[in-house]
């Protein structure tokens, strides 16, 4: 079951499933238990009982990440849109929708996804790590860089823009810089370091002493 390269973690909504419970919480509650089975067939019944444009954005959304992980991404690209033109105050609809783009291969249409995201919510450091990583993988290199470093500016604590960079410098092969920010990232709490092993962008520094002795000491 594939639930997209950009795995966001769904809110947990922490409720209790009396006979009063609102369906939208348990439309949300299987989704976050990736129960999709349950998920399609309430998220669905639920779509067009709100009178909130937000509770019906949200629903939408959800049925969304069920496609998702159903791999059923034309119909999850569907619901987002939908969202978003139910709600387009919402960055989380352009970013669902501009991670399934990037899932897709189709960086162009992430990035104006997460440029929307922004002007939305300027504020929220992992969309401009997403952005970012849009940017490396459509080959735009300076404008990845200039991302992340913004995510980095936004939250110095925030590990994975720290990371994104030092697998920019191991492109370029630029060990010791590479180095560098792989230590910036494990002092901000960088800690998946199988992650690390397996990541083909470091591909070109793997042979250089200061990644072999980093690797060997986490």
């Amino acid at each position: 079951m594939k639930y997209g390269v950009f795995v966001l973690t769904v809110i947990c909504l922490l409720i209790s499933f009396s006979a009063g419970s609102a369906s939208e919480d348990k439309c949300a509650y299987y989704v976050e238990q990736n129960e999709f089975d349950s998920a399609l067939i309430i998220c669905s019944d639920d779509i067009d009982k709100f009178n909130s444009p937000k509770r019906m954005a949200d629903t939408y959304m959800n049925r969304g990440i069920v496609y998702i992980g159903k791999n059923n991404y034309p119909s999850a690209i569907a619901d987002f849109t939908k969202a978003i033109e139910i709600y387009p105050k919402g960055s989380i609809y352009y970013v669902r929708r501009g991670k399934a783009y990037h899932d897709k291969d189709k960086f162009s249409e992430a990035i104006a996804d997460f440029t929307k995201a922004i002007e939305v919510n300027p504020k929220d450091e992992t969309i401009y790590n997403l952005r970012g990583l849009a940017y490396m993988s459509k080959g735009d290199k300076d404008l990845a860089s200039a991302d992340f470093r913004k995510a980095i500016q936004l939250n110095p604590k925030y590990c994975w823009p720290y990371y994104r960079i030092a697998s920019i410098y191991a492109m370029d092969e630029r060990a010791a810089e590479s180095c560098e920010w792989l230590k910036k990232a494990a002092d901000a709490g960088f800690d998946r370091w199988g992650y690390l092993r397996n990541d083909a962008y470091f591909e070109p520094i793997r042979h250089v002493k200061c990644f072999k002795e980093f690797i060997a000491g986490k």
